[in-house]
């Protein structure tokens, strides 16, 4: 194993994100696929039979789980290796997506988690996210460059064995640039699968909605799924089910976003009230608060409750 593979490291392997336009753009499969290093890093489990077109089609009650732990890229960074998030079955059962999530621009699931969700009948989806005023910069960059992007981030999903992008935009979007924008989800959509994360509006302004609406409704319809931030109100989930219901809108194909910090929010069994499905958002705070076995399992049961009843 050569010191220069992408992939090295002195304890072996290791998964790691795109940090960069310029590490994406010049991201070359040959050249990582002829390296030593990244044998050990590749997938074996498939993705469950059939499941991406019936995620696209819309599933009832299943949750995206999003993971930002620590940042990512933790002790799970090694083709085994494990960050002491732990699912139980019975979430797994309800869950149709599994989101590896940080603040890195491209995040490239990690082997141990892609295995997870595999081997538990979910799918695993990447992170591509821009913000604030280096976000914006870079947003635009790709945005002028939509194809190439597109056909980047989809050799990285083929080589790495995952499913599909949560797109995370949290910065405004130039006017001239929202047909760009557009383009860049029909593309990727078209051999992926897309969940939008709803921050920016149809007129390229940081607004988030916090329910389908007409502001967020053009990336809705050019990606698989909408998942909200988790501040929404009563009165908001309300509009968005009214919204759908007039529109003929599968509720299912909207992840209302539940915080695990919860930082005075709804939950799950509120989503499901309104025929919603629910994204969690950070469950990886059950390790980073040290909460005891008891109380983790007390809360898994909790969520597994809201999904069923």
């Amino acid at each position: 194993m050569s010191k220069n593979d992408w992939h090295f490291s002195e304890k072996g392997s290791i998964c790691r994100p795109i940090k960069s336009l310029e590490e994406l753009l010049f991201w070359d499969e040959d050249q990582i696929l002829s390296e030593e290093a990244t044998t050990d890093i590749i997938p074996i489990t498939p993705a469950p039979d059939g499941l991406v077109r019936k995620v696209k089609r819309g599933v009832k009650n299943k949750l995206i789980l999003c993971h930002d732990m620590k940042g990512g890229y933790n002790d799970d960074i090694y083709p085994n290796g494990d960050d002491g998030l732990k699912i139980p079955s019975e979430i797994w059962e309800q869950t149709s997506m599994f989101i590896y999530f940080s603040h890195n621009f491209i995040t490239v699931p990690t082997t141990s988690w892609i295995e997870k969700s595999h081997q538990n009948g979910a799918l695993c989806l990447g992170t591509f996210i821009t913000e604030w005023d280096e976000g914006k910069f870079r947003c635009c960059a790709v945005l002028r460059n939509f194809e190439l992007a597109v056909n980047q981030m989809l050799k990285l999903q083929r080589v790495y064995g995952f499913d599909g992008w949560l797109i995370n935009i949290e910065n405004e979007v130039p006017e001239q640039l929202l047909p760009n924008l557009v383009e860049f989800l029909r593309l990727l959509k078209e051999r992926s699968l897309v969940i939008w994360y709803d921050a920016v509006t149809s007129e390229g302004k940081l607004q988030w909605q916090d329910h389908l609406n007409d502001k967020n409704e053009i990336f809705f319809e050019y990606s698989d799924g909408l998942f909200t931030n988790y501040t929404w109100t009563e009165e908001k989930i309300k509009a968005g089910e009214e919204f759908c219901d007039r529109k003929s809108i599968p509720k299912e194909k909207v992840y209302h976003g539940v915080d695990v910090f919860g930082r005075n929010t709804y939950g799950v069994a509120k989503a499901k009230e309104h025929g919603f499905n629910s994204a969690m958002f950070a469950p990886g705070w059950l390790v980073e608060k040290n909460i005891s076995e008891e109380e983790q399992s007390s809360f898994w049961d909790n969520i597994k409750s809201a999904i069923r009843n």
